[in-house]
């Protein structure tokens, strides 16, 4: 019985590490901030969700389908330097190179001691489940494909200027002076 409280305190300890560990993992996770409350202006009819590809032609992720623009906020690893960056991550209005283009920027910038902010903003609705090669034959039509972007470039254009808006107004909260933000 005199190993009862031995166990106990060892317990004790693991108990405390775990609660630790999570609570360290939890803190590290970058926010998403969603631009809008409710449905994004202009797309309120939009009924698809976004899908994510990882295997592709350009072999790196893609998100596409966006229909709820977000910034994904990737704070400085270190000294703060109260430098923002908004990063769009291309891909013809079709998709999103969301790691390359987006977090993987955002992380080398971080180290750098700036606070990066990934904009996830809205793109055409993919036609098929392979979104690259489809950008790829898409982009041939000309001004087919043109005329059918040119509202949603327009909501992306918006989405970047509701970005911006956020990040300066809540520049206090992320340590930011509102005049160095890109």
């Amino acid at each position: 019985m005199h190993y009862v409280p031995e166990i106990a305190c060892i317990m004790k300890k693991l108990f405390l590490f775990v609660c630790t560990l999570l609570s360290l993992c939890a803190w590290s996770q970058n926010q998403v901030v969603k631009l809008y409350s409710g449905k994004a202006p202009g797309s309120e009819t939009w009924n698809w969700t976004e899908k994510r590809m990882d295997v592709n032609m350009f072999n790196t992720p893609v998100v596409y389908d966006v229909v709820e623009p977000t910034l994904t906020v990737v704070k400085p690893v270190g000294t703060n330097t109260g430098t923002a960056v908004i990063i769009a991550p291309g891909g013809g209005f079709l998709l999103l190179s969301i790691d390359n283009e987006g977090m993987d920027v955002a992380n080398w910038l971080s180290k750098k001691g700036v606070t990066a902010f990934v904009l996830k903003y809205r793109v055409i609705h993919a036609r098929t489940d392979n979104p690259p090669m489809e950008m790829m034959d898409r982009i041939r039509e000309g001004a087919k494909f043109q005329e059918e972007a040119a509202p949603v470039i327009t909501m992306a254009m918006n989405d970047g200027l509701t970005a911006m808006d956020y990040v300066r107004k809540n520049a206090v909260t992320y340590g930011i002076d509102p005049h160095r933000i890109g």
